[in-house]
């Protein structure tokens, strides 16, 4: 629960934090979430456009939709803060406000009104339901697009890689390569992936043969291929026909 003062206090930071980090141009632009003038539907744009291009110049794509497992609450308060001081600039009493703001939270738990349990702090995460929050998760995430060769889009934790190549082998050892430098930096910033819910898609010329041991992998976890995906509330289809969101629609829409 945060006082209304609080949210006051936030929107002044916030303002003041995004106003800095647009004018030197310090936010990735493969980020589409909580930032002005993006949405759903340019990411959702940006990776159609990116698989269409890539298909009718015969190659293969693969793109794969990781799973994050409570991003915004196991975000490494200390790598957090190290991240604004070195890539972002921001120190001395800026920097000391927002260690102020993430540090010394308490919480417990209450079962039907008469079992609490002790007040524990918080040692990671950003606070649920804040105004600050949410941009401070996207610094935390910024440099994701910088380690590897994917083609990245971010949309706040909902995030999808991409690559392509001109075949099966070329494109396993290259995505399984990349996925190395991606998993690297999950461990490096503590945060963890839901492996049963991370998949990945294939797309090709219909009708182009796939093979089916096409194997993704990452931290010795086996991926499992989808035909379809709900990214940011579209339903997304190997195929790029819309065939399964267009039932949902005619479902929703009677």
């Amino acid at each position: 629960m945060l006082p209304p003062t609080n949210k006051v206090f936030e929107k002044l930071l916030y303002d003041r934090l995004y106003s800095y980090l647009e004018h030197n141009k310090l936010s990735t632009d493969c980020q589409y979430g909580f930032r002005k003038g993006l949405s759903t539907e340019l990411a959702i744009n940006d990776l159609q456009n990116f698989l269409t291009q890539n298909i009718d110049k015969g190659l293969l794509t693969c793109s794969i939709f990781l799973d994050l497992a409570k991003a915004f609450d196991t975000v490494n308060h200390d790598i957090l803060l190290h991240k604004l001081d070195i890539q972002y600039g921001i120190k001395d009493l800026p920097l000391s406000l927002l260690k102020n703001y993430l540090e010394n939270r308490s919480h417990y738990v209450v079962i039907n009104d008469d079992s609490r349990s002790e007040m524990a702090k918080f040692t990671c995460g950003v606070p649920q339901g804040s105004t600050l929050g949410p941009l401070l998760f996207l610094l935390y995430a910024n440099d994701l697009p910088l380690v590897s060769n994917f083609k990245t889009i971010l949309f706040a934790d909902d995030m999808v890689l991409s690559l392509s190549a001109n075949s099966m082998h070329e494109l396993t050892t290259k995505i399984n390569h990349e996925l190395e430098t991606v998993d690297n930096w999950l461990k490096y910033n503590k945060l963890s992936l839901n492996y049963s819910k991370t998949q990945f898609m294939l797309f090709t010329k219909q009708n182009e043969y796939i093979d089916t041991n096409f194997n993704v992998q990452i931290n010795n976890h086996l991926l499992s291929r989808t035909e379809c995906v709900k990214y940011l509330g579209v339903i997304i289809d190997d195929k790029l026909i819309w065939k399964h969101h267009i039932t949902l629609v005619k479902k929703t829409s009677f």
